[in-house]
């Protein structure tokens, strides 16, 4: 209501002041150059308020186009850039439900439309590969390589296209490169591990390793089999060329660093051996025997002394099983000395038991060694028993579950490193009264198969 009023006394005020110059209409000459113009000071009134409201129209008219229509000024810009990121969305849609064309159709587009940026080139590239196209994946990674703030995304495109093509050198450089740019991004520490152990470059893998600990890359567990294994295969290395200083060092290390690690026991104990150590190689044996009674373990400890008599073997096997005599490595390698030792009826007492409760080859094998040395006949039925029975001590892959006789360095299934645990069935609890005066036979509960 107020507005009202002051639009209707807006409204008079204007009126009156009209009829007032009508009744006062006055005269104006005006003289400029040869022109002379002739009015009255109503009429120049009434023109001045129209060519201000025109001009104060134009102003207001322009300022509406500049503001609204897509083809004018700053507007132009705004609309173009909201033109690409519709096509840019259409594009990252279309990757999404694999229609690598059309999202290349649509982020040439947006590319047209935007002012230079990496997400651009991350779904081109994306679109080239999804198509086929490796030379155009490779040209946008390598731009996106170098714009700046994208530079990481172009890198670790151009490196995973490397490592999926088997350039490993030039994926290790580019690894590297990877680090500078991101020296704590754990992507980058694991992938440039990864490439080195590729390379077998076990020193370059324990350095950038320990830089991987730092950052947290690798959980507890994981940590403990890369050293470990890491520090093997040092030692394997040295070995294999000639370098016993170096090997024996990283072998103790791998060894010290887990001591129920079954590979490197077996290659320090060899070492000590050959350098002259046989009590050090045989302690060795027994500190890993403790933890994980193995019969690879027990083929190592039986060629420590040279031409010793199956009866002084025997002994120094008790010896060696003394604290491990629940576990059924240690019965089989018990058993099959007290065959050698011709100590029968303890290998009987041994073998029987172990028959009560497993299903394995190496039993089967013993009960017609067994067979073989007293002469007697029916060894060819535990011999073909030994065809089917269950293999015992494998090694398995924490990662995938592959499993191996063996303990390899990278799993051949899914590449991880040092994944390989040592497998062997459970150990016992109970014990039974002793069958022999040479040998304690403690009972087994059953066993998982």
């Amino acid at each position: 209501m107020r507005k009202l009023l002051v639009l209707l006394i807006f409204l008079l005020g204007i009126g009156s002041g009209v009829a007032w110059l009508a009744d006062h209409p006055g005269s104006v000459i005006i003289n400029w150059e040869n022109w002379q113009l002739e009015t009255s000071f109503a009429v120049l009134a009434m023109g001045g308020a129209l060519f201000l409201f025109l001009a104060m129209l134009i102003e207001a008219g322009f300022i509406w186009a500049k503001r609204e229509l897509p083809f004018v000024g700053a507007n132009r810009h705004l609309k173009q850039q909201q033109k690409g990121i519709e096509a840019l969305n259409q594009a990252v849609l279309s990757l999404a439900i694999g229609e690598g064309q059309a999202a290349k159709k649509l982020v040439d587009k947006a590319s047209r439309l935007l002012p230079p940026q990496p997400m651009t080139h991350v779904i081109a590239a994306q679109a080239a590969e999804l198509i086929g196209d490796k030379e155009g994946a490779r040209r946008e990674f390598e731009a996106l390589s170098q714009s700046g703030e994208g530079s990481f995304l172009g890198v670790r495109g151009l490196l995973m296209s490397a490592m999926s093509e088997g350039r490993t050198r030039e994926a290790i450089r580019l690894s590297e490169e990877a680090l500078k740019l991101k020296p704590k991004s754990k992507w980058a520490i694991k992938t440039h591990f990864r490439l080195l152990i590729k390379e077998a470059n076990w020193i370059g893998a324990l350095t950038i390793f320990r830089a991987g600990l730092k950052e947290k890359c690798f959980e507890k567990e994981e940590a403990l089999r890369v050293e470990r294994a890491l520090l093997f295969c040092k030692a394997r290395e040295a070995d294999l060329s000639g370098n016993v200083i170096a090997a024996l060092s990283f072998a103790r290390s791998s060894h010290s660093f887990d001591k129920g690690f079954i590979p490197a026991a077996i290659l320090l104990s060899r070492l000590e051996k050959t350098g002259g150590n046989a009590l050090k190689a045989s302690k060795v044996i027994e500190a890993t025997w403790n933890i994980k009674p193995d019969r690879r373990l027990a083929e190592v400890f039986n060629d420590l002394e040279v031409g010793e008599r199956a009866t002084e073997r025997l002994r120094r096997v008790k010896k060696l099983t003394s604290k491990t005599l629940n576990h059924i490595e240690t019965r089989i390698y018990l058993a099959d000395q007290n065959i050698k030792a011709e100590h029968f009826e303890d290998a009987e007492g041994l073998i029987e038991t172990l028959l009560e409760d497993v299903t394995l080859k190496s039993v089967y094998e013993l009960k017609a060694e067994l067979i073989r040395a007293k002469g007697e006949s029916g060894a060819f039925e535990w011999d073909t028993k030994a065809e089917t029975g269950e293999v015992n001590n494998i090694y398995r892959c924490s990662s995938c579950g592959t499993s191996q006789k063996v303990w390899n360095a990278i799993c051949p299934t899914c590449d991880e490193f040092g994944s390989f645990e040592y497998k062997s069935s459970k150990e016992v609890v109970e014990s039974i009264p002793q069958k022999s005066s040479e040998t304690p036979i403690i009972a087994m509960l059953p066993l998982d198969k």
